[in-house]
């Protein structure tokens, strides 16, 4: 008897704010470093900080995107809320006419 074993899998959402810190880690660590007379820059190490900095851009920029995806499905939400809100408004003036009817009678 053979069995199929089906697992979901979760989506894992990369955290960008690690990034940015790899980047500012790396940046600090290169500058001390460098500062203690223990690099002795060639041209190639000397773009280190660049990458440094430019990761912790990238890092940076990744996770204000996320915040900006989040601000606009809470945007979405308050206009679904609204118009809810709108139509309640609707049913109670109805029923505010039914109650006037009843009362009337």
């Amino acid at each position: 008897m053979t069995y199929i074993c089906i697992i979901a899998m979760k989506k894992k959402d990369f955290n960008w704010m690690i990034l940015f810190w790899i980047g500012i880690i790396t940046l600090f660590i290169w500058l001390v470093l460098k500062e203690f007379g223990y690099i002795n820059t060639p041209d190639l190490i000397r773009i280190i900080p660049y990458l440094g900095g430019l990761i912790a851009l990238v890092g940076l920029i990744k996770n204000f995107g996320g915040f900006e995806a989040k601000l606009e499905m809470l945007i979405i939400d308050v206009k679904d809320i609204k118009s809810d809100i709108k139509e309640i408004k609707l049913d109670i003036h109805s029923l505010d006419k039914r109650v006037t009817l009843l009362e009337a009678r």
